[in-house]
């Protein structure tokens, strides 16, 4: 009987690991890679330190300072869908409370469920114009979080992500809610404004900011002030995204006696740098505001 050599055995067992592998993975379902597979609230709100922001667990929830309703806490829902041209992963906060808060959970879920539908309603029309295009595919996704209760008013910021076939991957828009639970409404900024030309003000204050730390945030990378082309490109950037128009100081949120201006990317920064925020210390502003903390 011939010897088998040490050499023989190795093939022997590559071929014997290769049928194993081969019936594994054949009964092995591929697992689908979609955007709700990706922990993206992490770049979102990487700016929670810089803010002074720290994380507010849902069941502890804040104080309101009111007495009908001291404590305001609440739940996260999720509306999922999976399919091979769609991919819905939505998170949305509703509020404890009852018909105290039935009018902003019935806000929060109106601006989501719009998207979702006109999402879906785009969708739909791709298909029949492109049904066998790749890029005929939705991604939508929300995340959000809660920034705080200041004289009854709960400020918080959702960000859908959205993909539906373009080229861009950074489809991040902001949606801030200032909900004042005393008269239970939406504020709107010339509410909580006490000058109807408070763009004029906080304008030049939030430019100045986002001038003056981009070194810090450029610091390990290309965009230093050494570079002067690539830097006067950014700060140019900055002045125009921060023109005193309306429109470029729409989301706002109420935090710390102060105001968190939120701004789109691609608005004062590159889309690497995602939503850009800055605070504005009510110190820096004062008499500005209406609502005093």
């Amino acid at each position: 009987m011939q010897k088998i050599t040490p050499k023989t055995k190795v093939y022997i067992l590559i071929f014997l690991l290769a049928i194993i592998a081969f019936f594994y993975f054949s009964k092995t379902p591929t697992q689908k890679i979609t955007i709700s597979d990706m922990d993206y609230s992490d770049f979102l709100f990487k700016d929670s330190e810089r803010l002074g922001l720290s994380p507010i667990l849902p069941e502890v929830g804040l104080q309101t300072g009111l007495e009908k309703y001291p404590q305001l806490t609440w739940k996260t829902e999720i509306v999922k869908e999976e399919s091979d041209r769609a991919s819905i992963d939505i998170e949305y906060p509703q509020f404890n409370g009852g018909e105290i808060v039935q009018k902003l959970n019935k806000h929060i879920f109106n601006i989501l469920n719009t998207i979702i539908e006109g999402d879906r309603g785009l969708l739909k029309k791709m298909l029949l114009t492109n049904p066998e295009s790749f890029l005929s595919k939705i991604y939508l996704s929300s995340h959000y979080r809660v920034i705080g209760v200041s004289k009854g008013i709960v400020s918080l910021e959702l960000v859908v992500t959205d993909f539906t076939g373009g080229g861009n991957g950074n489809h991040d828009t902001p949606y801030t809610i200032n909900w004042d639970l005393k008269s239970d409404k939406l504020l709107t900024q010339d509410q909580i404004f006490c000058s109807e030309d408070y763009i004029s003000i906080i304008a030049p204050i939030t430019r100045k900011q986002l001038i003056d730390r981009l070194p810090e945030d450029f610091a390990s990378s290309i965009f230093l002030p050494e570079n002067r082309k690539i830097y006067n490109g950014i700060v140019k950037w900055i002045e125009d995204g921060t023109e005193p128009e309306y429109t470029n100081f729409d989301n706002l949120l109420l935090y710390n006696g102060g105001v968190v201006v939120v701004f789109d990317p691609y608005q004062v920064h590159s889309g690497s740098s995602g939503i850009v925020r800055t605070f504005i210390p009510q110190s820096a502003i004062p008499g500005l505001m209406c609502l005093t903390f």
